[in-house]
């Protein structure tokens, strides 16, 4: 038997696929410096995206009033409380999913600027409160059953 067994050979961690010139962080291919980098430019570019939305749909809650909690057209401006609505229900196009499957909002004011620019989008601006009135009565409206005095039939097994 030699005196010493050799030792076992360790791949080296892998480069920054970015500048190359540090390691990659465990399970990333890009070390810390990019991905802080990466991160803070997309956070600037989905601001620049949604911003855009924002104002080319008018920047203010869309709501006419009749079916809403409120009478006359909505008072609601702050960008914060403002959300998309899709008229066509299509919002799942929208939403991009992760390698595993699961929806995600990532990069999804960049998606609602892309679909701007076909025609008849469906987009519109609400508020909150609007956006979760008008789809609950739209939900409703959906599951009413056929007369109102027939109560639905329960479920089957």
């Amino acid at each position: 038997m030699p005196d010493s067994l050799p030792l076992p050979f360790f791949h080296p961690r892998p480069r920054c696929t970015d500048c190359r010139r540090r390691p990659a962080a465990p399970n990333r291919r890009l070390c810390t410096r990019c991905l802080a980098r990466t991160r803070t430019s997309s956070t600037r570019a989905e601001q620049r995206a949604r911003h855009h939305v924002l104002s080319f749909l008018g920047g203010q809650c869309s709501c006419p009033g009749d079916p809403c909690w409120h009478s006359g057209p909505c008072p609601v401006d702050c960008w914060d409380a403002l959300t998309v609505d899709h008229q066509h229900h299509n919002g799942h196009l929208d939403r991009p999913r992760n390698p595993h499957g699961k929806r995600t909002t990532r990069r999804i004011w960049r998606n609602y600027h892309r679909r701007l620019k076909t025609p008849n989008h469906g987009l519109r601006i609400l508020c909150a409160s609007c956006h979760h009135v008008i789809t609950r009565r739209t939900l409703r409206t959906k599951n009413t059953p056929i007369s109102p005095t027939t109560p639905p039939s329960p479920p089957s097994r």
